[in-house]
């Protein structure tokens, strides 16, 4: 069977040194927008692609579709672009597709890498964030021994049973994260999330349709194998044009690759009767490919494409993640006309703990309005004389509410000593922390300020996730910075640690914490990362693991006092005022630019795994 590769996104941040600030994160809080509202009109003359000739009401519907992408979406950490589109031109590599059914609708791009140009962002690449809305699209996962100029075959994957019943499994986050079948309103249509499967990433479908009756069958396994050899000669046929450009004419070669061809050929006719044999009395089940595709190879191979193993293997297990689907023919027929028969909405690109590609995501399934737009198409009369609105504006923000600070934060903040003073009184319960900024961790999550222990006593809570101060100004040549630390009790033993990193890229180092259990000491370390260049490596104390007493996980909460003291080259470290090191020499430089502060978890493996942050405060020596 064909191994299939996965395609991963970059994201705009590494999680493994995230202090090293990227060129990128200056706008991704910035609503960036569109490079251009373009107000479609619609009414324009038919245009023809080959052999589909889309009328001008069609192009209409396409210009409809724009408009509502753009009213429903502002792109934030993005920059976006809308474009309408039809079916693919025809060429040598893609006939397949002249069997798909006419479509036509419009693509969002919102392009994540961007550079300044005169003034106004601009894309530097192309690499972009996908929603698409299309009438009568197929999904682009087609078969490729099946499929042909005649009949468009494909699967729908699914998510796996058996990794759905693990924690650890990505198609278990796939399901938790992304599923939306109990969504309010999308929860009412074909919804499905879509796991990576060849080049295509995760992505989430919903399909509006006349009574939510889905537009693809599901065939059999007889069909299958009949069509298999139907469509050997049709694409013999195809790969010696193939063939032909590919040794530009030159006989001995054409010769060479044929006769391989009609090798494999005879070798893929003879499994396709051993497997007609097999399933004689199966031949009306419904057909699933074990690994999702059907190749030439894969027959010549003698593989059964139902199991996955070869014909003389014993071993016959079968899943149904892989159905056969084509359209339905009833529905394939009336594509042509100006009346779509279904519509094909989906999202791809990124993760949730990519803040651009989480509003994106938010957007469309809070604002986007799929009940006005399912009623245009198929029940006219609700929506007549009405036009498209969001259902939630595409610039919306909640709210930033400040409290006022606490009475101690008040009385710190007035000694002329003090340079920061943090307890997170000014932030309600329940909200990402006042004048931080917030990166999500994997599960698409902000840290939050939570009552731990007092209900007005307010600790920022990271499990896989970070604050980094905003505005920081450079640090004096001597400082202290003390911060409260706490982790619950059952905190897991080989958790990840709490970093804390002061400065940023070249310049900056960190404070590593991790607790221990059942009442044994936790670990620290003062940690240069690998870009950093302020620190001594020379010294034997930089990078050394040091207890950290007091900092366990038997208590209900296991908090401690962190004091770091910089003068000139020495650092100093103290957990509830017991000296840990003194470091003589720890800085290559008494006076390095340390203009950053961040606290940083990395990812967390069970819900106990989380730091309570507070009362962090820096004053000048």
């Amino acid at each position: 069977m064909k191994k299939w590769s996965l395609l991963f996104v970059l994201a705009f941040c590494s999680l493994t040194e995230i202090i090293a600030q990227s060129p990128y994160d200056v706008y991704q809080n910035e609503f960036i927008g569109w490079k251009k509202i373009y107000h479609f009109y619609g009414y324009r003359k038919p245009q023809q692609v080959d052999d589909k000739m889309y009328s001008s009401n069609q192009i209409s519907l396409m210009d409809s579709i724009a408009n509502w992408m753009q009213a429903s979406y502002m792109p934030k950490g993005t920059l976006g672009d809308v474009k309408r589109r039809a079916s693919d031109k025809i060429g040598l590599y893609n006939t397949y597709e002249t069997s798909l059914p006419q479509s036509y609708g419009a693509t969002a791009f919102s392009y994540m890498f961007l550079k300044k140009a005169d003034g106004k962002w601009t894309n530097e690449t192309t690499h972009a964030y996908l929603w698409k809305i299309m009438a009568n699209e197929v999904p682009e996962y087609h078969i490729d021994l099946l499929t042909t100029d005649k009949q468009y075959y494909f699967t729908i994957p699914g998510l796996d049973e058996q990794d759905l019943k693990d924690p650890r499994s990505m198609q278990y986050n796939y399901k938790k994260l992304y599923d939306l079948s109990a969504h309010p309103v999308i929860g009412k249509y074909i919804n499905m999330v879509v796991p990576d499967f060849g080049q295509p990433l995760r992505r989430n479908i919903v399909i509006l349709s006349k009574d939510n009756r889905l537009p693809f069958v599901q065939v059999s396994i007889g069909e299958v194998l009949r069509t298999a050899e139907e469509a050997i000669p049709v694409k013999f046929a195809i790969e010696k044009k193939k063939i032909f450009e590919k040794t530009q004419g030159n006989q001995k070669d054409i010769d060479f690759y044929t006769n391989n061809e009609l090798k494999n050929i005879d070798k893929a006719n003879q499994t396709l009767a051993k497997l007609k044999e097999k399933y004689s009395k199966r031949l009306n089940e419904p057909a699933f490919l074990k690994g999702g595709d059907l190749s030439m190879i894969d027959l010549a191979n003698r593989e059964d494409p139902f199991t996955g193993y070869t014909l003389e293997d014993p071993v016959q297990t079968t899943t149904k993640t892989f159905p056969v689907y084509k359209v339905d023919p009833e529905l394939q027929a009336k594509c042509k006309t100006d009346q779509p028969q279904w519509i094909y909405i989906s999202w791809v690109g990124g993760n949730l703990y990519e803040p651009a590609f989480k509003h994106m995501h938010e957007s469309i399934i809070n604002n986007f309005n799929f009940d006005y737009v399912y009623n245009f198409f198929f029940a006219p009369e609700k929506v007549k004389g009405k036009l498209y609105q969001p259902l939630r504006s595409p610039d919306y923000e909640e709210k930033v509410v400040v409290k006022e600070v606490s009475a101690n934060s008040k009385k710190v903040n007035a000694d002329p000593n003090t340079i920061l003073f943090e307890d997170f009184s000014s932030t309600i319960a329940g909200k990402t922390p006042n004048n931080w900024i917030c990166k999500n961790n994997l599960d698409g999550a902000n840290p939050t300020v939570e009552n731990p222990v007092k209900e007005n006593e307010n600790w920022v809570v990271l499990q896989g996730n970070s604050i980094t101060l905003k505005n920081m100004q450079p640090l004096p040549e001597n400082f202290t910075l003390a911060y409260d630390v706490a982790v619950p009790k059952g905190f897991p033993w080989g958790g990840k640690r709490l970093q804390c990193f002061i400065g940023k890229g070249s310049n900056s180092f960190s404070l590593d914490l991790r607790p221990g259990f059942d009442d044994h000491a936790g670990f620290c370390q003062i940690a240069a990362n690998s870009a950093s260049q302020i620190l001594n490596r020379n010294n034997t104390q930089i990078e050394k693991e040091f207890p950290a007493p007091g900092l366990s996980n038997n208590n209900t909460f296991n908090k401690v006092h962190i004091q770091l003291i910089k003068k000139g080259k020495d650092l100093e470290l103290y957990i509830n005022n017991s000296n840990i090191t003194r470091i003589k020499d720890a800085f290559n430089t008494a006076a390095p630019q340390l203009d950053a502060l961040q606290f940083f978890h990395i990812s967390i493996d069970t819900p106990n795994e989380k730091y309570f942050i507070s009362n962090i405060k820096i004053t000048k020596e």
